[in-house]
């Protein structure tokens, strides 16, 4: 027999349970706030702890001891800042201040694609007998106007097009250093 404490609750679990790999298996399938992991103790009182992932998860955003703007973003990305604003409500403030100049960044690249959309229908309007000259004239424009949004502009003309996978390789560095400047620079 296998005795787990679950956050101060003894659990028993019987011989098909002995095994690490069940325990493992357990803290991978918790996705709450409310489970840490487990400790495992040996019949000499050797303890052994085994973390959930949606823990670790929580603590990677904290770190060894602060809290980084890359962490909190990486999280926002991730869907999972709600959990970690409900262990440290102290991190709101800046958290809120992240996920705006997120959402400011998106919503000016997207009405850019918008509005390059319109400007690429007018292209193909304009050389209806030639759709290699349409792209050729909405390429021209969009590298002289919009060059460092180029891939973005590019990937909302085509047919499927998908911005969320240029969205998501972005990290808060980058969005900081090289995104904002750039989307700032350009009337929307």
């Amino acid at each position: 027999m296998l005795t787990v404490n679950l956050d101060g609750q003894n659990f028993e679990f019987d011989s098909a349970a002995k095994n690490i790999d069940e325990v493992i298996k357990y803290c991978r399938s918790i996705n709450t706030n409310d489970r840490e992991g487990v400790v495992i103790q040996d019949v000499n009182f050797n303890r052994l702890k085994v973390k959930t992932d949606h823990y670790r998860s929580l603590f990677f955003l904290k770190g060894e001891d602060h809290f980084s703007d890359d962490r909190i973003f990486a999280s926002i990305m991730r869907g999972s800042i709600d959990d970690a604003l409900v262990a440290w409500p102290e991190i709101r403030p800046r958290t809120e201040e992240i996920i705006a100049e997120w959402v400011t960044f998106r919503n000016k690249v997207i009405s850019l694609c918008e509005k390059a959309k319109v400007f690429y229908e007018s292209c193909l309007k304009e050389y209806k007998d030639d759709p290699k000259e349409a792209k050729k004239s909405y390429a021209m424009f969009v590298l002289e106007k919009y060059k460092p949004l180029s891939s973005f502009l590019f990937e909302t003309i085509k047919e499927n097009a998908d911005l969320e996978s240029f969205f998501s390789k972005i990290d808060y560095k980058e969005l900081k250093s090289y995104w904002i400047p750039v989307v700032a620079g350009i009337a929307v």
